[in-house]
């Protein structure tokens, strides 16, 4: 709740704050991108703040999510629309902490090409095993895994998502064969 209210403040203060623009904004819809799919933390943040930005603005607030290549593909919708003004993103970090790392030639310099407007709030991770697995803790999970004597599949949102990353540091820090 504090977070959505910070984003609406925030958002409220460059709308309304004097001698910061030649016109009036919002002047068409703002179209908020989502790099992940529909049903996700970032898309149901987007849905939070979607109708009661639009009720401050006084303007359509559509919601567009654009997923895949591990957020890049939102991201340089986003860059391409960056001369509208009415296109904004919203993500998890990993458009400009993960993805453009992943790449030999990124698509986009993370740091020139973006710029920062609100932190709404964060996610977190978490283990989880199916039912048959005999592991209650860690520790147990890890003895589990060693004791398979083959590769053992996780999943994450796709490949150098946060999920994947966080999979592939806990195998390299205690060995396994995952």
């Amino acid at each position: 709740m504090i977070a959505r209210r910070t984003v609406l403040a925030s958002v409220a203060a460059l709308a309304v704050a004097p001698g910061v623009r030649a016109q009036q904004w919002p002047t068409q819809a703002l179209k908020i991108i989502v790099t992940f799919p529909p049903g996700g933390a970032s898309d149901a943040a987007a849905r939070v703040i979607a109708g009661p930005l639009q009720e401050k603005l006084g303007q359509t607030v559509i919601v567009d999510n654009k997923p895949g290549g591990g957020t890049t593909i939102g991201a340089n919708f986003v860059l391409a629309a960056r001369d509208d003004f009415h296109t904004v993103m919203l993500s998890n970090s990993a458009p400009i902490s993960i993805a453009p790392y992943l790449f030999d030639k990124p698509p986009y310099d993370p740091l020139k090409d973006f710029a920062h407007v609100a932190y709404i709030g964060s996610v977190a991770n978490a283990f989880v095993v199916r039912p048959t697995v005999p592991a209650q803790t860690m520790a147990e999970l890890v003895a589990w895994i060693k004791g398979q004597g083959k590769v053992v599949p996780f999943g994450s949102g796709g490949q150098g998502s946060i999920g994947h990353i966080i999979g592939e540091m806990f195998k390299a820090e205690l060995g396994l064969s995952m």
